[in-house]
């Protein structure tokens, strides 16, 4: 199956990146978008996701050439009621 294939892609292209089988990374800000997504982001200082970034993209040459250095993570998303985004527009 492809999904066997994607798989050992991903751990042949992340294979010896990193030695303590983490990434750190370091609190940037934390953001509520105008849509209501309460976000954290986060900054790589070490590179190490840049590194796996480049690698994943020569095992899946039709993956994005380039991408933030930000990475983020949504820790809420509030739903208005009646499905209005600003509660000050009647």
């Amino acid at each position: 199956p492809i999904h066997q294939y994607e798989e050992t892609a991903v751990d042949n292209a992340l294979r010896g990146l990193t030695t303590s089988g983490s990434v750190d990374l370091e609190v940037d800000r934390v953001l509520m978008t105008p849509s209501g997504t309460l976000l954290m982001l986060f900054r790589d200082p070490q590179g190490t996701l840049d590194a796996m970034r480049g690698s994943l993209r020569g095992a899946f040459p039709g993956a994005p050439v380039k991408q933030t250095a930000i990475i983020h993570s949504t820790l809420l998303r509030m739903f208005p009621e009646g499905g209005r985004l600003d509660p000050r527009v009647a």
